[in-house]
Order: C-alpha cells, then structure tokens, then sequence
C-alpha cells in the first residue's frame, strides 16, 4: 500500500441534491487529485 500527496491540487468532494417533492436526486462529483492519479499507481 502506498500514499500519494499532492500540494498542487485541491481535494475532490460531492454534492447531494434531492427533491423535497418526489425524492429524486443528483450526485455531482468532483475528483480533484484523485484524477490525477494513472492507472499505472492503481495496480
């Protein structure tokens, strides 16, 4: 297992939308650095 640290890009987050009126709802999803790992550094 290893960890990789990035100072130059920002953390990712999610926001969570959902209807008061039928419950439907949207999840928008920013990955930050997390997209900048390959998927070389996955495996």
């Amino acid at each position: 297992m290893s960890l990789l640290v990035s100072d130059e890009d920002p953390t990712g987050h999610a926001v969570i939308q959902v209807s008061a009126e039928n419950g439907n709802n949207a999840i928008l999803i920013y990955g930050g650095a997390n997209q900048r790992i390959s998927q070389e550094e996955m495996l």
